[in-house]
Formats: C-alpha cells, sequence, structure tokens
C-alpha cells in the first residue's frame, strides 16, 4: 500500500498588508497578515447553536482566508483526554530495510479512526490545553511567522501568560520531540543541533499529558496557497495543516525535516466537508482532516549499540477546523508499528474545544 501523489461575532478574513516575512525562505509566496475582529467574548459564540455566529459558521464556504482566524491575540483552550497503555512503542525488527512494512495507505488508516483498538491497562490523564497567537517570532534557523503559543495547563491552571512552554522548558517545535522519540538513531544529532529540543522533550515525558503532535503551533504561517508552520530545523516550511484546495478527499504530502532524513513525510487528506450547523450537532459544519506521519526506517540496537534489526513508526490524526472559528478538536494517536496484527501504538488523545476567545479590537 502507498499513500497518493502527491469567536465573537465573525466576518470572513480580509487580508491585510503583508506584515510577516519569512528570513531566508526560498518560498517566495507571501504570508496573509493578522485578520481584523471587531471585538471580544469569554466564549466564542460559534460554540452556542442557534447563535447568529454559529449560524453565520455553518455557512461559510471554507478558504483558507477563513478557516483558521488568526488574529492577533486570538485564543483557543481545550479540553485533552489521553489514555495511554505502554511506557514506549513496541518495535516490530525487520532483518532488512527493505523488509520493513510501509505505513498503511490514507484510505486504510481512515478505516482505523472508525476501529479504534487500544492496548491493555489503561492510564487515563487529562489537562487543558490553550494555544494563542502573540505578535512573530523567528526561529531559531531564522524563519519568521506569526507566535502561535502553546501550552499546557496541568490543574489547577497556570494563571501566568501563555508561553511555548511545558513545565518550563521552552518548546520549539512539537515534532522535533516527536522524531526523538520514534527516530532514536536521530535523538542524539537533534540534541547536539538543537539542545533546546532535548530539554524540551525531557521536560514533556515527565508531564502527565504530552503536548498534541498535530494541533501545534511556534512560527505560523498562513497565505494564499498553504497554512503551515516554520520549524528550526531550516527556513524552509516544516508543516502544513491545509493547502488551497480544502474540498473533500483532496491530499497532499510534505517532506520533513530533509537535512536530518531523506524518509519523513507527512501525509495528509481532507476527509469531510462542513455540513450545516445545527442545535443537536454544534459540531457539524466542521471541515475534517486526516494527517499521518511516516517517520521512516530506523534501526534496533541492542544495549551495546550494534544493529540487531530495522523497523519503522507512524502517528495518525485528525484535526476538525469551523470556517470563521478555526480549529475545533483533534484526535491523535502516536507510534504505532505498521504490518499485522494491528497494533494500537503507544497512546491517544481526543482533544476538544472549551472556548475561543477574539483578539484585541483593532482601531
Amino acid at each position: 500500500m502507498r499513500f497518493p501523489d502527491p469567536i465573537p461575532r465573525m466576518s470572513l478574513l480580509l487580508p491585510l498588508c503583508l506584515v510577516l516575512i519569512a528570513a531566508g525562505c526560498s518560498d517566495s509566496r507571501d504570508p496573509l497578515g493578522p485578520s481584523r475582529t471587531k471585538g471580544a467574548a469569554a466564549l466564542s459564540d460559534a460554540l452556542q447553536p442557534g447563535s447568529d455566529a454559529s449560524t453565520d459558521a455553518g455557512r461559510l464556504r471554507p478558504t483558507l482566508s477563513n478557516i483558521w482566524p488568526n488574529d492577533d491575540g486570538r485564543s483557543w483552550t481545550f479540553r485533552i483526554r489521553e489514555r495511554s497503555w505502554r511506557d514506549q512503542f513496541t518495535v516490530r525488527a525487520y532483518p532488512t530495510p527493505a523488509q520493513v512494512p510501509p505505513v498503511p495507505s490514507l484510505d486504510d488508516v481512515a478505516v482505523l479512526l472508525r476501529w479504534l483498538p487500544i492496548g491493555p491497562n489503561v492510564v487515563v490523564s487529562t489537562a487543558g490545553y490553550r494555544m494563542q497567537f502573540n505578535g512573530t517570532r523567528t526561529t531559531a534557523s531564522g524563519a519568521v511567522g506569526q507566535n502561535l503559543e502553546t501550552t499546557i495547563l496541568e490543574a489547577p491552571a497556570p494563571v501566568e501568560p501563555p508561553t511555548n512552554s511545558i513545565a518550563g522548558a521552552a518548546v520549539p517545535t512539537g515534532f522535533l520531540r516527536a522524531l526523538s522519540v520514534a527516530r532514536p538513531d536521530l535523538a542524539p544529532r537533534i540534541a547536539r543541533r538543537w539542545p533546546a529540543a532535548a530539554r524540551a522533550f525531557s521536560a514533556a515525558t515527565a508531564t502527565s499529558v504530552r503536548s498534541p503532535d498535530f494541533l501545534f503551533g511556534y512560527a505560523w504561517v498562513k497565505t494564499t496557497e498553504f497554512i503551515g508552520s516554520y520549524g528550526d530545523v531550516s527556513t524552509e516550511l516544516a508543516w502544513k495543516y491545509l493547502v488551497a484546495d480544502l474540498t473533500r478527499g483532496s491530499t497532499f504530502s510534505l517532506q520533513l525535516v530533509p537535512d536530518l532524513a531523506s524518509d519523513i513525510f507527512l501525509h495528509a487528506r481532507v476527509l469531510r466537508e462542513p455540513k450545516p450547523l445545527n442545535a443537536a450537532n454544534k459540531l457539524r459544519s466542521a471541515l475534517q482532516v486526516l494527517y499521518v506521519i511516516d517517520f521512516g526506517v530506523s534501526t534496533a540496537t541492542d544495549v551495546n549499540g550494534n544493529v540487531t534489526g530495522y523497523y519503522r513508526v507512524y502517528s495518525y490524526g485528525t484535526v476538525d477546523y469551523i470556517p470563521g472559528v478555526g480549529p475545533v478538536a483533534s484526535y491523535e494517536r502516536a507510534y504505532v508499528a505498521p504490518g499485522m496484527p494491528i497494533d494500537p501504538g503507544q497512546y491517544d488523545q481526543t482533544i476538544s474545544l472549551a472556548a475561543t476567545v477574539a483578539g484585541p479590537q483593532l482601531p
């Protein structure tokens, strides 16, 4: 099998003058500036079925311009429910790299979303999670984007402003943490080249709930062709959330961290188009996108560092978006081994929106 080729009251988001420049970035497409808003509220009207904003959201045709509002100061607060059944992922080692099974197709992964086996001895943990646009930021690689900060909110919730932090450690990008786990052969290079990433990974393993891998922020960027994020590895785009084609069945792929390995990819497909909102299902209008990370082939070693085989793991999940509201829900399943029997992975997360607040009113 293989992949296909490659809210207060809302208004349509109008791009402003260019305010973000990807420093040193080879991509010449111009970022869109933060969208303007008309006010702020403690709880988004779009979460209230029957409200004017809820009705407007259900009627909006999803576009890159309106699918994820990015006015400075806008925030989203989520609830995370994590189920963990393994301390580490299961390695299915094979004698040669060629014998390692490929990641399932997007069609097959979509089936796994409907039938989700889990492991024994499940431990359930919960936490809050906050995302907020706060100015701009420059990555360690020199790329510039909107600063989309993320914070795990352990109980009791912290009162300090949101930061890119987990247990007080700086988080350069969620993907480098995930890559350090999935590819231990690359972990020493990541630790030497980006010490902050290694410190953040160590801090993350000590928390009861992990930071999401598919719903994260950092140096966020929106253009007329994609919504994505820059990272610390290079000035090339590090992640894509969405591309201009938002029709059901559309797909895209992105090679991740090519400076570190040649076989690590993100694959995505739009699974569901928005439907009108109604009181019975307030998230019915959500655009749902499936994401799969193929971490490539890694080496299994014994305690002396001798190679004992080769293996692969992948992670998959979905993010739901509502036009004019942004991300409203997510599901993640981490570190699954391809092949039969079906592997449940290491843990999963169900993420649901509790509230969203627009940025300060602009003159």
